[in-house]
């Protein structure tokens, strides 16, 4: 005989919730099988996962693949085990069919001896679902109307709430991150402004986007904290690579930064001569704090021209 605790939340803001997470969950379940059941061996399981279609609850069903007679699935409430109420009731009459009994420790209820309460109570559940569904889209409708935007920016772009008309709603709108977009220049500029990459991929043997990943990433200059990949440095070069201006000319006595194009030279952000491509950048869009002592390589592909 085993006891299944099963614990599921609908998205990770919800997992870590005060009356939501799935700790809070756990601890009350475990405790009512303790109550009840002390000899009995108890196995956790949790998920998040929208509880509107069983069969997106893996490990629900991983459950249900493994319960043998005489064992228990315990949850908090009848929400938190389905909001699918048609094949709820199926499951739970196919368990009871097995001996298999299903306890809600919240509404304090069990299956089968209180199935039309387990039945209205999945009711309520799918129906209160389906009210958070038609508010999350009149809500998404209304940023996209408003031309805000919505889920995590990308690479390169952060949010920001701009300030409305009085009271009126400011939805948060795609902003240029100027940190992560140094970095997208710095990519572009490897990719397209190095002539000899031919003969350092064949020479070394490592791809160009290698290379680049292995540059920042050797600085510390994070894809948001994670290390880059050859595959996240690509992705970043299609995305924002502009298309060349072969007309473009700069009559400017000083050459200008590679990156931001500035031809601005001042005490506290010179622009520095590559020793490897002969090419100006300044200090702080290559994020350094200080000029170098010593010899200054734009990235390790010049580096290794002079190798």
């Amino acid at each position: 005989m085993t006891i299944y605790i099963y614990a599921r939340v609908s998205s990770a803001a919800q997992a870590t919730g005060e009356s939501t997470s799935l700790d809070f969950q756990l601890a009350q379940c475990s405790a009512f099988a303790r109550s009840r059941y002390p000899d009995i061996v108890q196995i956790t399981i949790t998920e998040i996962c929208s509880g509107r279609v069983m069969d997106k609850q893996k490990k629900l069903n991983i459950i249900l693949s493994l319960v043998e007679s005489g064992d228990i699935i315990i949850v908090y409430s009848v929400s938190r085990l389905t909001r699918d109420a048609p094949t709820g009731m199926r499951i739970l009459a196919s368990l009871s069919r097995q001996d298999v009994r299903t306890y809600s420790v919240f509404e304090h209820i069990s299956y089968p001896a209180d199935r039309g309460t387990f039945r209205r109570l999945f009711v309520d559940a799918n129906e209160e679902s389906d009210v958070i569904s038609d508010r999350v889209r009149g809500a998404i409708s209304h940023i996209r109307a408003r031309n805000g935007h919505i889920g995590a920016p990308a690479f390169g772009y952060k949010t920001e709430r701009l300030s409305g008309a009085g009271h009126s709603y400011c939805p948060r709108k795609l902003i240029p991150n100027p940190t992560e977009m140094a970095i997208v220049n710095r990519i572009i500029y490897y990719v397209d402004t190095i002539t000899e990459l031919d003969t350092i991929t064949n020479e070394t043997g490592v791809g160009i986007c290698n290379v680049i990943a292995d540059t920042l990433n050797t600085e510390n200059k994070l894809c948001r904290d994670k290390p880059w990949t050859p595959l996240r440095v690509r992705d970043i070069y299609k995305k924002f690579s502009p298309e060349k201006n072969e007309d473009e000319e700069f009559t400017d006595e000083t050459d200008p930064c590679e990156i931001c194009k500035g031809v601005e030279s001042l005490d506290s952000n010179p622009i520095i001569l590559c020793d490897g491509c002969n090419k100006g950048f300044h200090m702080k869009c290559m994020n350094m704090s200080s000029v170098p002592d010593g010899k200054f390589f734009c990235s390790m592909i010049c580096q290794f021209t002079k190798l």
